[in-house]
């Protein structure tokens, strides 16, 4: 099963390097992923359109974006003009895909502060931003996100049963909420389209043990049973090793590699 394994930029463009989109152009040669899913950020759009040139130019590989995450925010906030700022939002991050060659963009359904506690309303939001990817041609997957009322896992299946869409996978969120495996035998193989690779070191709904990212092997993920599952399904899909490690100034190639290896010997 050869599956594309992708590295997040988020994974080391964040605020100790003052978001540096430049990074990801400085380092991508030394990193032994098979593409990039560009994390995009509020600090970008001043200079977006020669970031992207810039990529483009470099032959960048990007076949997915994360779009910003204040489209989660927005979708869950009540209030008549939050759904047309999350439209507007999601427009201008689609053709940032459009523009980057990227097939299939990623985004958070929901977010702070209100979370999914208006279910009803996220749901329906949701499927209006997905059709502003399908209006482009591009496939627009809602995430996993931590839930502070239900659960990710019930909140996407209430999506899927109206919606005509694939959903992204983040190990994270899912062993955050104990819903790994649940996750992925509910929604393997049709329904998730993406994944997110990155552990978790603690309890069930602990908030604490969120401050710490370990990368993939290093936390408590049982990832025998998730490559299990993956393999069982015979899913060929790509996956995103999104697990953090931030450095002031340059990019920790080493630590990286290391975890697109571990997500590469655990597929064969």
């Amino acid at each position: 099963m050869k599956n594309p394994i992708y590295l997040s930029t988020g994974c080391f463009t964040g605020r100790i390097n003052g978001r540096d989109p430049h990074l990801l152009s400085r380092y991508f040669e030394k990193i032994d992923s098979d593409g990039f899913e560009l994390m995009l950020y509020d600090d970008f759009y001043a200079d977006l359109d020669s970031i992207v040139k810039e990529y483009v130019s470099l032959g960048i590989s990007i076949p997915a974006v994360h779009m910003n995450k204040r489209i989660g925010d927005l979708c869950s906030t009540p209030g008549n003009g939050m759904l047309v700022s999350a439209l507007d939002l999601a427009r201008t991050d689609v053709e940032t895909a459009l523009a980057l060659g990227a097939k299939k963009c990623i985004f958070h359904p929901w977010g702070i502060p209100d979370s999914d506690s208006h279910l009803q309303m996220v749901l329906e939001r949701v499927a209006a931003v997905i059709e502003v990817g399908r209006s482009y041609g591009i496939e627009l997957m809602p995430e996993n996100c931590v839930c502070t009322h239900g659960t990710p896992l019930d909140g996407l299946s209430r999506l899927l049963e109206s919606c005509d869409c694939r959903i992204c996978m983040d190990t994270r969120a899912a062993a955050f909420h104990g819903q790994v495996e649940s996750t992925l035998k509910t929604l393997l193989p049709e329904r998730i389209g993406h994944f997110h690779v990155i552990d978790y070191a603690g309890a069930p709904g602990d908030w604490d043990a969120r401050k710490v990212i370990p990368q993939p092997g290093d936390g408590n993920v049982c990832w025998n049973v998730f490559f299990a599952e993956l393999k069982k399904a015979g899913y060929g899909g790509s996956l995103t090793m999104e697990s953090s490690y931030m450095l002031a100034d340059g990019v920790a190639c080493d630590v990286f590699n290391k975890s697109i290896r571990f997500i590469r010997e655990n597929l064969k």
